[in-house]
C-alpha cells in the first residue's frame, strides 16, 4: 500500500487553510448583504416587477430562450437563474443576495484554483519544492480579487446574479480549460461552460484570444493555440449575432445606439483608450466608487484624463511592442486586458458609464499577473515582506469594501450615495424622478409631486421632468378611483395594486407560484386592503390548499368590513365548503356553508 508524502499532505492542509480564509474573509465582508432588499436600478426590472418572471416551467423556459424584446441582451440562462431563486423563495429578496453572496464564494475559490494550476504551469520556471509558495501567491491573487471594493456592486446587489453566474461558468471554462493531463471531455465542457457564461450575460465574448493565449502560455505552439481556440470563437460569433438582434428588437424600449453623428469615431476612440487605462490604475486606487460615473458622459477628447490614456496606452504598448523583455514578461497580459475589456467599451450604449462590476474580468487578469509575478520570488524575506505588504493591502481593500456593502441596502441609501457623484442639471433622473416615483408608489404622492417640483425649480423647463409629474397625476386620479371602487383603504400604495395585478396575471396563466409571490407582496404593502388576501385564497385553493384558503378569508373578513362586498364572501366560501368536503372534512365543510348562508342568504 502506497503511502502520501508528508511534503504532499502539508501542502493540501495549507490548501485547505488558506481556501478557508478566502471564505471566512468574503463572508465577514458580505454576509450582511442577505439583510438588503431590492434597488431602484434593475432589480425591479428583472425581479420585483418583472411579469415574465416565476417559477421554473416548460413556459418559463421557452419565454426565457425566444425573448429579445424584455431586455438589451440576450440572456436565457440568466433568466433562469432568477427564475430557479424564485422556484424557492419567491420575492424574498434575503434569498436572492444569499444565491449572489454563495455564487461569489465558490467564484473566489475557482479563482484560487486557476491561479494555482497557472502558478503550476513549467513555463513558470519553479519547481515542486515551491508548491506552497505557489498555493500562497495564488491566494493572495485571489483575495485581493475577492475582497476588493470593485467587487461590491456585483455582490451587494440582487441584479449582481446576473455577473456572478456568468462569472462562475466562465470560470469553470478555465479551470478546465488549463486542466493537466487535458482530455477531449473536458475541453468540450469548457466551451459548454463558456456558452453557458454568455447565455447568462454576454460579458465574456472577449475572452476569445484568451483561450488562445492561455494555450500558447502552456507550451503548445501558436498554430495548435489557435486551433482549440476555434469552438470559443464559434460559440461567441453566434452570441454576438443573437445579442445584435435583441439589441435591435428592444431599441424602442430602450435608448438606440447612437449614431456616428452623435458619437464620432475619434471619441469612441478616446472613450475606448480611457478605459482599458481606467481599468488597470482603479483597482489600486478604489476611491469615488458610484453607480453612476459621469466621466465619459459629454467626452472632450482634449482634455487632460482623455489625452493622458491616450498617451499611456500609447506608451506602454510601444515599449511591449519593441523592448522584448517587456514584451515577455507582460505582453499576454497586456492583450487579455485588452480584449476582456471589449464587450464594456460601450460603443453601442449612451450614455456608458465604467461601472465597478465591469472589472472583475480585467481584475481577475491582473490577480494572474500578480500571482505569476509573486511565484519567481525567491529569496525568503522577500516572500515574507510580500506577503505582510500584500496580505495587509488584501484587508484593507475588505474593510473598504465592508464600508461599501452599505450603499445597496436599499433604494435610499443607494440614491443618497450616486447624486454625491452626479450633477442635478444633466442627471434630474436619478436626482429627481426616479425617487419620486418610488416616493409615489410607496404611497406618498405629496412627497413625489414636491420632488418633481423641486427638480422643476432647479432645472426649468426639463421636459423629461414634466412629462413624468403629468403622469403621475394622471395615475394618481386613477388610482383614488380605484381605491374608492375596491373599497381600499385611502393610504393603500399603488404598489400594492401593481403587485396584485401582477399576481392575477399569473394565475390566469396557471402559474400559481408566481400568483402566490406577487400576491403576499401586495398582502404586506396593503395589510388592511381585503382584496389581496381574497385573491391569495382562491389562488391557495387553485393549488387545493384549502387551510391557507380558510386563514386568507378570515384575514380578508377582519380587515375588509362593509367594503368585502357579501356576494364575494359568500362565493369564496362556497369555494372552501366544496374544497373541504373533497377532503373528506364535512364538519368544516358545514361550517363554511353555514357562513356562507349567514352572509348572503342567496347561497342556499
Amino acid at each position: 500500500m502506497s503511502r502520501v508524502a508528508p511534503m504532499a499532505v502539508a501542502s493540501e492542509r495549507w490548501v485547505g487553510w488558506l481556501g478557508t480564509m478566502l471564505v471566512l474573509g468574503c463572508l465577514g465582508i458580505y454576509a450582511h448583504v442577505t439583510e438588503f432588499g431590492f434597488v431602484t436600478f434593475d432589480d425591479e426590472h428583472n425581479i420585483a416587477f418583472n411579469p415574465h418572471l416565476g417559477p421554473w416551467s416548460w413556459a418559463k423556459i421557452r419565454w426565457a430562450f425566444t425573448d429579445a424584446a424584455y431586455a438589451r441582451r440576450y440572456m436565457p440562462l440568466g433568466w433562469l437563474g432568477f427564475a430557479g431563486i424564485f422556484s424557492g423563495a419567491g420575492l424574498a429578496p434575503a434569498a436572492y443576495h444569499g444565491v449572489v453572496l454563495v455564487l461569489h464564494v465558490v467564484n473566489t475559490l475557482l479563482l484560487f484554483g486557476l491561479l494555482r494550476r497557472l502558478a503550476g504551469t513549467p513555463c513558470v520556471g519553479v519547481g515542486s519544492a515551491d508548491e506552497n509558495w505557489r498555493t500562497t501567491a495564488a491566494f493572495l491573487g485571489a483575495a485581493i480579487w475577492a475582497w476588493h471594493p470593485l467587487r461590491v456592486e456585483s455582490v451587494a446587489w440582487a441584479s449582481g446574479l446576473l455577473y456572478q453566474q456568468a462569472e462562475f461558468f466562465l470560470l469553470i471554462a478555465l479551470v478546465l480549460f488549463v486542466r493537466r493531463p487535458t482530455s477531449r471531455v473536458s475541453g468540450w465542457i469548457a466551451v459548454g461552460g463558456y456558452a453557458a457564461s454568455l447565455l447568462t450575460y454576454p460579458l465574456a465574448l472577449g475572452f476569445v484570444p484568451v483561450f488562445a493565449l492561455l494555450g500558447r502560455w502552456q507550451g503548445a505552439p501558436w498554430r495548435r493555440a489557435v486551433r482549440k481556440m476555434i469552438p470559443f470563437a464559434a460559440v461567441a460569433v453566434v452570441v454576438v449575432v443573437v445579442n445584435l438582434v435583441a439589441r435591435l428588437v428592444a431599441a424602442d424600449a430602450f435608448l438606440p445606439a447612437p449614431t456616428l453623428a452623435e458619437s464620432p469615431l475619434a471619441v469612441r476612440a478616446v472613450q475606448t483608450c480611457y478605459l482599458w487605462v481606467y481599468y488597470v490604475w482603479k483597482p489600486w486606487w478604489p476611491t469615488g466608487l458610484t453607480l453612476f460615473n459621469p466621466v465619459l458622459v459629454g467626452v472632450d477628447p482634449a482634455s487632460a484624463p482623455f489625452v493622458a490614456s491616450v498617451v499611456a496606452l500609447a506608451v506602454f504598448s510601444g515599449l511591449v511592442a519593441f523592448w522584448p523583455a517587456a514584451q515577455k514578461r507582460v505582453g499576454f497580459f497586456l492583450i487579455a486586458h485588452l480584449c476582456v475589456l471589449v464587450p464594456m467599451l460601450g460603443w453601442l450604449e449612451r450614455p456608458h458609464f465604467p461601472s465597478d462590476r465591469y472589472a472583475a474580468f480585467p481584475q481577475g487578469v491582473l490577480a494572474v499577473a500578480l500571482t505569476l509575478g509573486l511565484v519567481r520570488v525567491q529569496a525568503v524575506w522577500r516572500r515574507r515582506s510580500m506577503v505582510a505588504a500584500l496580505g495587509a493591502v488584501a484587508i484593507g481593500m475588505g474593510v473598504l469594501s465592508a464600508r461599501q456593502t452599505e450603499v445597496w441596502r436599499d433604494a435610499w441609501t443607494l440614491f443618497a450615495h450616486v447624486k454625491r457623484s452626479l450633477p442635478a442639471e444633466k442627471f434630474p433622473m436619478m436626482y429627481y424622478e426616479r425617487p419620486a416615483v418610488l416616493l409615489y408608489r410607496s404611497g406618498d404622492a405629496a412627497g413625489a409631486l414636491a420632488l418633481f417640483d423641486a427638480g422643476l425649480a432647479r432645472v426649468p423647463g426639463n421636459a423629461s421632468l414634466a412629462a413624468a409629474r403629468e403622469a403621475l397625476l394622471r395615475d394618481g386620479v386613477a388610482h383614488r378611483a380605484r381605491l374608492s371602487a375596491a373599497g381600499a383603504p385611502p393610504g393603500t400604495p399603488p404598489e400594492a395594486l401593481l403587485q396584485q395585478t401582477l399576481g392575477l396575471e399569473a394565475a390566469r396563466a396557471g402559474d400559481w407560484g408566481a400568483a402566490l409571490a406577487h400576491l403576499r407582496w401586495a398582502r404586506a404593502m396593503a395589510p388592511g386592503f381585503h382584496e389581496p388576501l381574497y385573491n391569495l385564497a382562491l389562488v391557495w385553493l387553485a393549488r387545493g390548499e384549502v387551510r391557507p384558503a380558510l386563514g386568507c378569508y378570515l384575514w380578508a373578513e377582519t380587515c375588509g368590513g362593509a367594503a368585502f362586498p357579501a356576494s364575494a364572501r359568500s362565493y369564496l366560501l362556497a369555494r372552501i365548503a366544496q374544497a373541504f368536503e373533497e377532503t373528506g372534512e364535512i364538519k368544516l365543510a358545514a361550517a363554511a356553508r353555514a357562513r356562507a348562508v349567514s352572509v348572503s342568504p342567496s347561497a342556499r
